[in-house]
């Protein structure tokens, strides 16, 4: 699998921003913050992962009481540091280090 990114820092957001960017007939998974501009482009979408992170640890500040979102929080940083360690070779075929 071959993996491409593309950051395009931009002045301004919605569709007026993305026009005349790569974005406008990209065709793969398009890892974005969930304005909802840009479901109409790509063909699937992903949410950036910092800011899955960022809404769970506003949740953990906001919500104290709660358990679930520390959990989420911590299975995802594991899945981040899994994959990241996949990709450096770390990790066997099992998962295992």
């Amino acid at each position: 699998m071959t993996v491409q990114s593309c950051i395009l820092p931009r002045k301004t957001r919605g569709h007026k921003g993305i026009q005349g960017t790569p974005v406008e007939s990209y065709e793969g998974i398009l890892v974005h913050d969930h304005d909802p501009s840009y479901y109409r482009y790509g063909s699937v979408h992903q949410k950036c992962m910092v800011h899955i992170l960022r809404y769970l640890k506003d949740s953990m500040e906001n919500e104290p009481d709660r358990t679930w979102n520390r959990q989420m929080h911590g299975l995802v940083r594991e899945m981040i540091h899994a994959v990241n360690q996949s990709e450096e070779g770390k990790l066997g075929q099992e998962g295992q280090q």
